[in-house]
């Protein structure tokens, strides 16, 4: 008995917790952005100029990523202070810990 409510109560926990998650994202406008700006807008600056010749997804965001590195990370640029944090962390936060968002 104590197993079976075990399993029941954990079981019903989770659903319920992968319910709120839902409702969250479907309640919410999904935005890829820091401080209001787009990230598609963002890797427009000319830091990313090297970058814009590159066919393949994996270069293309590994160069974006190093420019971030480089020339945002921890820093302010046009009066913007920046995070010390990874580019996709800034950009790509997902709402819960652990969860991450492709791309695709």
């Amino acid at each position: 008995i104590v197993g079976e409510h075990t399993y029941n109560v954990d079981a019903y926990d989770r659903l319920q917790t992968y319910y709120v998650k839902a409702m969250s994202y479907l309640s919410s406008k999904l935005t890829f952005a820091y401080e209001g700006e787009d990230v598609s807008d963002f890797v427009q600056r000319p830091e990313f100029k090297k970058c814009a010749g590159m066919d393949d997804s994996y270069d293309l965001w590994e160069c974006r990523e190093q420019v971030w590195n480089h020339a945002f990370r921890g820093k302010t640029v046009g009066g913007t202070s920046f995070p010390n944090d990874r580019f996709g962390a800034t950009f790509f936060q997902p709402y819960y810990a652990g969860q991450t968002f492709g791309l695709g």
